[in-house]
């Protein structure tokens, strides 16, 4: 279900630190929940904070094959990364932006985005590659805590994607 419809929205610079990953569609569901506490074991004991959600960067996507993906949390300053672990950033720039409840709405979510930019004459930063679209942002931020609120149903995802030609 949407809950914030699609808009655009001029964003800054996030720096995060991620567990990159190469993954399927049905091993998605696994990989994130156990990419977040790879990074987050690591983040404690560095003393590090998140400084926001935890994000799912969609690197390469190509449905019926692999997803590149790097599984993390923001982090307010640049920082090394450890073992295994990238540190990075989203490009400051205008984002299409929509937030979804339910991680089975996943698909659906970010199709309703999809389709509004098309409808709008929107294009997202992105080209072809040999292993599928390679984004130059296209992120998830998964907005709700599962420990505050244990209804999957209620859980909410924020997607948003540069649009083409905007990165600061």
């Amino acid at each position: 279900m949407i809950v914030v419809p699609p808009a655009l929205e001029e964003r800054g610079e996030v720096r995060y630190v991620a567990q990159p990953r190469s993954v399927t569609m049905r091993e998605l569901g696994d990989a994130i929940p156990q990419g977040f506490g790879a990074v987050m074991e690591w983040m404690v004991s560095q003393g590090i904070e998140p400084s926001g959600p935890p994000l799912i960067r969609y690197r390469v996507i190509d449905m019926d094959s692999e997803l590149q993906v790097e599984i993390g949390w923001p982090v307010a300053e640049p920082v090394v990364a450890g073992p295994d672990l990238i540190s990075d950033s989203l490009p400051a720039g205008t984002y299409g932006v929509v937030t979804y409840s339910n991680p089975e709405e996943g698909i659906a979510g970010n199709g309703e985005l999809i389709q509004w930019a098309r409808d709008n004459g929107i294009e997202w930063a992105s080209s072809a590659a040999d292993a599928g679209e390679a984004f130059v942002s296209r992120v998830e931020f998964e907005l709700t805590d599962p420990d505050e609120q244990p209804d999957r149903l209620q859980w909410q995802t924020e997607v948003a994607i540069l649009v083409k030609g905007t990165a600061n």
